[in-house]
């Protein structure tokens, strides 16, 4: 059993680290929580259920998912431009996130119900690897090499391309890399659409793994506020934060998991949050506050 724990373990750690990411790269493109994102979680499985019966092809339907949800992003970051050019305040632009969200959990359950949905199929949900009590079926096993391949080129991504080093110089000046000539606008449409395309590949390999609901819009937004806000009390900005903060919540849902009844998914992310807080790594890592570099960044 031992073996089956590390493994959901790596599983849990990779799925949230794709929905922190996510949540991060459109958060700081748009200059506040996106709340909205939830909603995007769900886009990319469902998608892939209106469209599976009317396109042959899987992978293209998989295209065409991760398309709509790219697109989502740009079109909330215009719509977030668009109104804070007409004045709106971020805790305003948090309200609208919110209300998006809302409305595409409720759309979602009268097109397709509030019953779980699931795009596994019965040759993914045969057991591939066999260790004593411990299995892995082909459905998770395809979760975590693609989850796990995009842990991998984020931090690549982040230490040695272009993009990665023009989004650090956005966190730490946009003034900065425009005067650089850098064009700030079109960084913030590609880290937004890069961002709820991780998002959707969340939601995707989920529903090809397990079940998704529309109830879970709201659990993923909330493990991107949680990643958002421990990521930086962690480690400097970037994937490392994300990370720990992603396995840390992991870790915290597997032993309540273990050691008490009862859903945890949603409470562990907000139990995690305040033991961190507690424990003084705010105090002690100011310079590196969620409050700081929110505002570093906007």
């Amino acid at each position: 059993m031992i073996l089956q724990h590390l493994f959901n373990v790596a599983l849990m750690t990779s799925w949230l680290y794709l929905i922190g990411a996510g949540f991060y790269l459109s958060s700081i493109s748009c200059r506040h929580f996106i709340l909205a994102a939830g909603g995007v979680f769900l886009l990319g499985p469902y998608t892939i259920l209106l469209s599976r019966g009317a396109l042959d092809s899987g992978l293209f339907a998989v295209g065409v998912a991760l398309v709509s949800c790219s697109g989502a992003g740009w079109v909330y970051l215009s719509l977030s431009r668009r109104l804070f050019a007409r004045g709106a305040r971020s805790e305003q632009l948090l309200l609208v996130s919110f209300a998006i969200l809302g409305i595409a959990e409720n759309c979602i359950a009268l097109l397709f119900g509030s019953r779980s949905q699931t795009l596994m199929t019965e040759r993914l949900a045969e057991p591939i690897v066999v260790l004593g009590s411990s299995s892995v079926r082909g459905s998770e096993l395809l979760f975590f090499v693609v989850a796990g391949s995009i842990v991998v080129l984020s931090f690549l991504g982040w230490r040695f391309t272009i993009f990665g080093k023009k989004f650090q110089a956005l966190l730490e000046s946009r003034a900065a890399l425009s005067l650089r000539g850098h064009s700030v606008g079109s960084l913030e449409i590609a880290s937004a659409t890069l961002g709820f395309a991780l998002i959707g590949t969340a939601g995707i390999l989920w529903a090809t793994a397990m079940r998704v609901r529309p109830a879970m819009a709201i659990e993923a937004s909330v493990v991107g506020v949680v990643a958002f806000i421990l990521a930086p009390l962690i480690a400097p900005p970037g994937p490392t934060g994300l990370f720990l903060a992603a396995f840390g919540i992991a870790l915290v849902r597997l032993g309540l998991s273990l050691f008490a009844e009862g859903d945890w998914a949603m409470s562990s992310n907000l139990l995690l949050l305040l033991a961190a807080l507690a424990v003084g790594l705010g105090r002690q890592r100011t310079r590196r506050s969620p409050q700081a570099l929110w505002q570093r960044v906007t």
